[in-house]
Order: C-alpha cells, then structure tokens, then sequence
C-alpha cells in the first residue's frame, strides 16, 4: 500500500469537505 497515496486522498477529501461546507 503507499502511504503517499493515502495521504493525498484524505488531504484532497478534507478539502472537499471544507470546500463543501464553506460553498454549499
């Protein structure tokens, strides 16, 4: 598994959220 991988993909959906929640 890469760890890198992970990150990223939590870091880009904890933008989404705040994306989310800010814009919606």
């Amino acid at each position: 598994m890469h760890l890198c991988g992970i990150m990223s993909l939590e870091i880009l959906t904890a933008i989404y959220r705040i994306l989310y929640l800010c814009g919606g």
